[in-house]
């Protein structure tokens, strides 16, 4: 058995990804889908989710011990990147990263954004992509396996 956490499956690309991960899983694969709120997913969506097999929960970015019990077994963590600038995105990102390791993830995916890819130092990265640059050298110190997908601004979102 494979066990994917997927987070952030109340905002639109969390959503899509759900929804496509529900309808590919296989029989043998674990899907555990999280939003720090399940209270703006629209309640069919959610049954979707869970008539196709996956376990749909809270999970915040900001509880790191809540973070843990969720990836415990967890083969892949894909970690969408919230609307949040500054320190609150980056230590959201710390929580995540870290439960990952403490609980043996194999590979972390993250959403992260185009020019994060910098060899800059953080603070000559321009603005927008400023964060995820940080997040990126985060996951790169911290060993783990990684995938990431760097989006450009999104035009449904």
């Amino acid at each position: 058995m494979v066990k994917y956490v997927l987070t952030g499956v109340g905002g639109n690309i969390g959503g899509f990804a759900a929804d496509f991960a529900s309808e590919n899983k296989q029989p043998e694969d674990e899907l555990v889908f999280t939003s720090h709120t399940l209270d703006n997913i629209p309640a069919e969506r959610v049954a979707a989710w869970r008539s196709k097999g996956a376990k749909v929960i809270p999970a915040d970015y900001e509880d790191l011990e809540g973070l843990k019990t969720v990836f415990e077994g967890a083969d892949t963590v894909a970690f969408i990147s919230t609307w949040l600038i500054g320190e609150g995105r980056r230590n959201q990102a710390k929580n995540v990263i870290a439960a990952a390791k403490a609980t043996d993830v194999k590979r972390i995916c993250y959403t992260s954004f185009v020019g994060a890819g910098s060899d800059k130092p953080n603070d000559q990265v321009p603005f927008l992509p400023r964060d995820h640059h940080y997040v990126e050298s985060q996951i790169y110190a911290s060993g783990l396996t990684y995938s990431l997908q760097r989006n450009w601004l999104y035009q449904d979102n």
